[in-house]
């Protein structure tokens, strides 16, 4: 009978503790969306009452830069909620994956379209030597490498190019992204590609932690396999290798 009680006390302390421990994710999850969206949104906020206070005085060159500000700015925001959509439906277990016909060189450009609009550094595209189609989720793949490209942006020089490389065989294709940004501390390669870990070099640089978690649960549902080489102060390379089938 002690032994059966001691047994129950156990166990609900050890079910208290994980519900302790899950809420407490919750709480750091939410509170770190929250405060990553409101960063957009007073910027989409100051720039909408910038043209509307002062559209009589403003060029059209001026207003079209807001525009601009206004339209990437909302692309960003999208990005970060699809992010964490992505995390919560896959910690549920309730993530879709839909692979379908892709031409892969067509479908990385039209990625990479979508990402330099927002960034300062030039995204550089090799493409592979031949067409190359694959069985990918459109939607998965697009967060996959809008965050490598986004992460790639976010800690490099302006003036810094970003490496976007496409090679394959019959069989895999593998997606290369390198940048010469601050790179990542060997102590810290292992435990950012979790949720909410970021290098302890980024300073000042915003982030959410999401990104690599988001490439790990995407490179996992499409069967995939992946590296990060990086040092720190001379940039990093990530390599996605995915069948095609």
């Amino acid at each position: 009978m002690l032994f059966t009680g001691l047994s129950l006390t156990g166990s609900l302390v050890w079910i208290l503790f994980n519900l302790q421990r899950e809420s407490d994710r919750k709480l750091r999850f939410f509170s770190m969306a929250s405060h990553e969206l409101r960063t957009p949104l007073s910027t989409i906020s100051l720039s909408a009452e910038s043209l509307q206070v002062n559209q009589t005085e403003l060029s059209a060159r001026q207003k079209q830069r807001i525009i601009d500000r206004i339209y990437q700015t909302a692309q960003q925001m999208g990005q970060q909620i699809a992010d964490l959509l992505t995390l919560t439906r896959a910690e549920a277990g309730k993530l879709e994956f839909n692979p379908e016909l892709l031409e892969t060189s067509a479908f990385c450009q039209q990625v990479i379209e979508t990402v330099q609009t927002g960034i300062d550094q030039p995204i550089q595209f090799t493409g592979s030597a031949h067409p190359v189609k694959a069985f990918w989720d459109k939607k998965l793949m697009r967060s996959l490498l809008g965050n490598l490209l986004s992460n790639s942006a976010k800690y490099s020089p302006i003036s810094s190019p970003i490496q976007l490389t496409l090679t394959s065989d019959s069989h895999r294709a593998t997606l290369t992204v390198s940048d010469r940004g601050i790179g990542i501390p060997a102590t810290d390669i292992d435990r950012i590609q979790q949720v909410f870990q970021r290098g302890s070099n980024v300073g000042e640089v915003t982030g959410t932690g999401l990104g690599l978690a988001i490439v790990s649960i995407c490179v996992a549902l499409h069967r995939g396999v992946w590296t990060i080489n990086s040092k720190e102060g001379q940039g990093t390379t990530v390599s996605v290798t995915l069948p095609l089938e």
